[in-house]
């Protein structure tokens, strides 16, 4: 089997907060996927811990941490992370 074939037999998703992304995920995503929650700096860190902290606990999700430093946003969060 090659490399190709091993990533495509175990995607991971890549998701960000907004209206709709957890139905979605429910509706698409196959129960212990692994699931990428990637901070907006729109919708800010809370949003995006709540959804990641939903998919784990409601829908049996691995989840991947996908924050990055977008300026300011998260140097007033970085203790609370």
């Amino acid at each position: 089997m090659s490399s190709l074939d091993a990533l495509l037999r175990s995607p991971r998703y890549e998701v960000f907060p907004s209206r709709g992304t957890e139905q979605a995920v429910a509706d698409w995503v196959p129960a212990g996927m692994t699931v990428t929650v990637t901070a907006s700096p729109l919708k800010g860190l809370d949003a995006t811990i709540e959804l990641a902290e939903r998919l784990a606990r409601e829908h049996t999700l691995g989840l991947a941490a996908h924050v990055e430093q977008h300026g300011d946003f998260l140097d007033a969060r970085r203790d609370d992370v």
